[in-house]
């Protein structure tokens, strides 16, 4: 988790995070990742309720070091072909295989890290947006940025992928179609949005 989110910072949102896990068995595994390794950073950080910590740049190596050390240890889940009701491949706007790899098949832990994104996105859409619209690029390309990672991490591909067009647009500093790229962004992650609350919203925790 980026520690410099906009709204709500990552030792916030982590916070947060750990106190809706209070008194249930979940764990989301969270590693802090931040652009200045300062004293005492990672003290916060594991303060707030964060696994570990990682500096930016990022180093493969050093990334796999850590998400191997706070990755629950289990068996992988395997998941059948035939029985679409378990794992669809590709339904809607979700990648539901991505989705679930990333939190090893756990649906209770992907309802958590979906609940979050949620919280976020709308957020960040708008902050996006006003980016735009006053010309900010260094702040649009944070956001578009960030909503990439978190889109990602929920299976939302196409969201991530017309998030990370902006923010290669803000880098070539060319945002004349940013409106158009960003309604773009903001239909498909309304989309993306409602099929999640669809499933948070499953007491079975069905995926369909």
């Amino acid at each position: 988790m980026d520690v410099q989110m906009p709204e709500m910072d990552g030792l916030k949102a982590t916070q947060t995070i750990r106190e809706r896990e209070r008194g249930t068995r979940r764990h989301l595994p969270i590693v802090a990742m931040t652009a200045h390794a300062m004293k005492g950073d990672k003290e916060l950080c594991l303060d707030a309720g964060m696994d570990d910590y990682i500096a930016k740049p990022i180093r493969p190596k050093e990334l796999l070091r850590v998400l191997l050390a706070v990755t629950p240890k289990k068996e992988s889940v395997q998941f059948p072909m035939s029985n679409q009701r378990e794992v669809p491949s590709n339904h809607g706007r979700l990648d539901w295989r991505q989705a679930l790899e990333f939190v090893d098949g756990d649906k209770e832990l992907f309802r958590t890290v979906a609940e979050a994104f949620l919280d976020e996105c709308p957020v960040l859409v708008q902050q996006l947006r006003r980016a735009i619209v006053s010309g900010d690029l260094a702040t649009a390309q944070k956001h578009a940025h960030t909503l990439k990672g978190s889109a990602n991490t929920v299976g939302g591909l196409t969201v991530a992928t017309l998030a990370e067009k902006i923010e290669l647009a803000t880098r070539r500093r060319d945002l004349s179609h940013g409106l158009e790229d960003w309604q773009a962004l903001k239909s498909e992650s309304d989309s993306l949005c409602d099929e999640l609350i669809h499933f948070v919203t499953q007491k079975d925790g069905s995926l369909l």
